[in-house]
């Protein structure tokens, strides 16, 4: 009998703590994706680059991911390019570092 309560008890904590982990990184996650929604919305009309470099700056959680991007671009005077595909920064794994989603 004993051993069920303890056991009880264990399966209990487990899963106060894996329902407190879930909304914990829900909420990062939401952060994240609220701020890659606004930055969409910010992209459908044509901007210059700086504008573009200012406002990705802005953000607290894609910052870091665009400034690891903006270092890959080539830049003239009336333009930026980049020989690597934007796909290799914008990734979950990136957004998501802070994060111990395989929990």
């Amino acid at each position: 009998m004993n051993t069920w309560i303890i056991s009880g008890v264990f399966i209990f904590l487990l899963i106060c703590a894996a329902i407190f982990y879930y909304f914990k990184c829900k909420k990062k996650i939401s952060a994240v994706t609220g701020e890659i929604k606004t930055a969409l919305e910010y992209l459908e009309t044509p901007r210059e680059f700086q504008d573009i470099d200012a406002e990705f700056k802005s953000y607290n959680r894609l910052a870091a991911v665009w400034n690891n991007f903006e270092k890959s671009l080539t830049k003239t005077k009336d333009a930026a390019y980049s020989t690597t595909d934007a796909a290799e920064f914008f990734t979950v794994q990136n957004f998501t570092r802070d994060m111990n989603i395989t929990f």
